[in-house]
């Protein structure tokens, strides 16, 4: 498995954690891992050694330069597996309109999500002082810490699917939910959608059909995005980390 964790966007605080987790995945599954956050690594000759290739918050552009994009199209059309996983949906706008094969291999584009509450000395948009933070808040800076993610209902729809492994429908799950430009649904088998009425969407709204997670066969091989895993208590979550696995297992084309 190759982990891509380049970020030229939105660098996610969890990114240490994500690959921490699943090198640890790899180790306890007989899957060797490696993690980088070099596109020079994608060509096609690199890739090819490789059962699955996951994306994790790979916001903005992940892969600048055509050979590169044309290296990841080819592994597609060997019979490659993809996982994106959160910010892999966050995809910039030079490259969702100059490279639109990679947004249909996401399955849809990121456009907002739940409200960032923030905790600073003297700012006034912040809901308090930094030394009243939650404990689980993400520090994005010396005096600067935040919390983006808020607890709803997951339902199911897929139980059955290995990606939807130590997922319960009905369960309360907390994240920071993305909303998307578009539905997937139409091109892609939604495994779990989120409940909208249940939190506060802000600028990820997307009404009565929500998806989180999905998966597709696209350009030859397979493709899988998990919405979910944007805070790094998440991936120390065993149930998330079951999903996670079912998702790498099923872009792979070991079930």
């Amino acid at each position: 498995m190759l982990v891509l964790h380049r970020a030229t966007g939105f660098v996610h605080a969890s990114i240490p954690d994500a690959v921490a987790a699943l090198r640890a995945l790899g180790a306890a599954h007989d899957l060797a891992v490696d993690a980088t956050d070099d596109p020079a690594t994608f060509t096609e000759d690199g890739l090819a050694p490789y059962a699955v290739l996951v994306f994790v918050h790979t916001s903005g552009d992940p892969l600048p330069r055509p050979e590169q994009r044309h290296a990841l199209e080819a592994y597609l059309r060997r019979g490659g597996g993809f996982v994106g996983i959160h910010g892999a949906a966050a995809i910039a706008d030079d490259v969702r309109e100059g490279w639109p094969w990679y947004r249909g291999l996401i399955g849809a584009a990121f456009t907002g999500h739940t409200a960032a509450h923030l905790w600073c000395d003297g700012m006034d948009r912040a809901v308090g002082p930094f030394a009243d933070a939650p404990a689980d808040a993400e520090v994005l800076a010396p005096g600067l810490a935040m919390v983006s993610w808020e607890p709803a209902t997951l339902h199911v729809e897929e139980p059955t699917c290995p990606a939807a492994r130590g997922l319960v429908d009905g369960e309360t799950r907390a994240d920071e939910w993305y909303g998307f430009d578009e539905n997937p649904r139409p091109r892609t088998h939604v495994i779990a959608t989120v409940d909208e009425s249940t939190y506060e969407p802000h600028r990820g709204r997307m009404g009565a059909d929500h998806p989180v997670l999905w998966w597709h066969d696209y350009g030859g091989g397979r493709a899988v995005y998990n919405a979910m895993g944007h805070a790094a208590a998440t991936w120390r979550d065993d149930a998330f980390l079951q999903s996670i696995l079912g998702a790498i297992e099923l872009a792979a084309g070991q079930t």
